[in-house]
């Protein structure tokens, strides 16, 4: 899981972890994990790369942050190991969160429909 993040991510935690002036607060960036796992799920049905910028692009915009401000967080972020563990650990929290908020709003939508026949 979080596969779209792994290897530039990977690539760019083995960089400087200073501080960036332009870094995201904890809770954006966990949400932006969040995210970006949900864009790829939904890209592993398309395989349009122009596509993948655009939601990328989108998930950015929605938060108000660059995809550079992302990477240079993400630097940060990754240089406390056990930290990061459980920012992840938090992103996939929400992702249940919203799958657990989805089944229940289609169970409901099931019984409505049942309910009017």
């Amino acid at each position: 899981m979080l596969s779209v993040l792994c290897i530039p991510l990977l690539i760019a935690g083995c960089d400087n972890k200073e501080k960036p002036e332009n870094l995201i607060d904890e809770e954006t960036y966990i949400e932006l994990i969040a995210e970006l796992q949900v864009a790829e799920s939904a890209l592993e049905v398309s395989s349009d790369s122009l596509n993948a910028k655009q939601l990328i692009q989108r998930v950015m915009d929605r938060h108000e942050v660059t995809y550079r401000q992302f990477i240079d967080s993400h630097k940060y972020y990754s240089k406390d190991f056990q930290a990061q563990q459980k920012r992840i650990q938090k992103a996939l929290d929400i992702l249940q969160q919203k799958r657990a908020n989805l089944t229940r709003s289609d169970t409901t939508k099931s019984r409505n429909i049942m309910n009017r026949q």
